[in-house]
């Protein structure tokens, strides 16, 4: 086997005249220059490794602080975005950390509380609310501090004027966990509040006399059936006698006038609880509430109808009188209606009052009709 021949070493051959000899000769001096080179070699890489760690390190840095920067630019932007939002919503907007502090506030707290923001923030909810509005909110806030989202409306005192107020408070949330704080939007409703009112009141009132409507008696009387004994003693028709005339005589405006007058004159003769409705036209019903009362009061309820139903009514120069039929139900003579049965059961003893003449009560007995309602 032929042994490989092995790469000759490069030398540097150099000469040089030495001080130390003492004949004054030259020494000649061989030096093999290839470790050397190989450890200059290395050096030479683990220098430009490091020179190239380094500058990607700084690199990296000068991304990293280019990000980092732009990162607080858009969150500040953001920030300031947000604050700009809830300044200009008609409504609170904070939030309230679990000692109850505020870290935020919008600047509605200036135009509703007369209080800056700045102010506010660091301050206790107690520190800052009307004592009665915090009483009032207080059960919300223990609901909302336990986890669970929490509405209210309730009313509060807003620069002197009585304010209807709405709110829903949140749990604060990081990462999906709850961090004991809230956050808060308050709203002023009170506007909104008294449109639905309206409307409510529109629903189930008569727009002329004011008195409630057919809808709002039938609910009621619905109630009071479902109430048993206790719910209805009595119910009452009532018709006005020649209410027609009035109308073609003196006109659509005298026969609203007359309407109106006879809501009141009605009204003053029941009780308190009682529920006086109109039902249609010149018809009117009424309700006696509660436990069964005895027949002579029932009469005398229904004759003091009668009697100021009779009495004239004055429209400018003009006197209108008339009078009315009344038909009237004890709940006790068909405690199993329904009380639309039992209305119509009034309203047939009404017409057996027109026919018997006018101007008087028929109280309906259980045997008018086979059923027991008229048919």
């Amino acid at each position: 086997m032929r042994n490989k021949q092995r790469k000759p070493a490069r030398v540097q051959v150099a000469r040089r005249q030495t001080t130390s000899a003492r004949d004054g000769g030259w020494l000649f001096v061989i030096h093999d220059t290839q470790a050397e080179q190989q450890e200059k070699a290395a050096r030479d890489a683990r220098e430009a490794a490091l020179h190239r760690g380094a500058h990607e390190a700084s690199e990296g840095l000068r991304k990293a602080h280019e990000q980092l920067t732009s990162a607080e630019r858009q969150l500040g932007a953001t920030r300031v975005d947000l604050r700009a939002i809830a300044d200009n919503l008609p409504a609170l907007v904070a939030y309230v950390d679990g000692e109850r502090r505020y870290r935020f506030a919008n600047s509605t707290y200036r135009e509703w509380l007369g209080l800056d923001p700045e102010e506010i923030v660091g301050r206790l909810t107690h520190e800052v609310l009307d004592a009665d509005f915090f009483a009032a909110i207080e059960p919300y806030v223990q609901r909302v501090l336990s986890g669970e989202r929490a509405e209210y409306e309730v009313g509060a005192t807003l620069n002197g004027s009585q304010r209807v107020l709405r709110g829903v408070m949140v749990p604060r949330r990081v990462h999906d966990q709850a961090d004991d704080g809230y956050c808060l939007l308050v709203q002023d409703v009170t506007e909104r509040r008294a449109l639905l009112d309206r409307l409510r009141h529109q629903a189930f009132h008569d727009a002329l006399t004011g008195l409630p409507n057919r809808r709002s008696f039938f609910e009621r009387l619905d109630e009071a059936c479902a109430a048993g004994s206790d719910g209805v003693a009595a119910i009452m028709f009532i018709d006005l006698d020649g209410f027609k005339a009035v109308n073609d005589t003196y006109g659509h405006q005298c026969g609203d006038e007359v309407l109106v007058e006879t809501a009141r004159r009605i009204s003053r003769c029941v009780r308190g609880g009682d529920l006086v409705a109109r039902h249609a036209g010149d018809e009117f019903t009424v309700l006696l509430a509660g436990p069964a009362i005895d027949h002579a009061a029932l009469e005398r309820i229904a004759r003091a109808i009668l009697l100021t139903l009779s009495q004239p009514i004055t429209f400018g120069a003009k006197v209108v009188r008339l009078s009315a039929s009344i038909g009237m139900l004890l709940r006790g003579q068909a405690a199993s209606l329904s009380g639309e049965a039992l209305l119509r059961a009034a309203d047939a003893a009404m017409y057996r009052a027109k026919v018997a003449g006018k101007a008087r009560i028929v109280v309906h007995e259980i045997h008018d009709s086979p059923a027991g309602v008229p048919g």
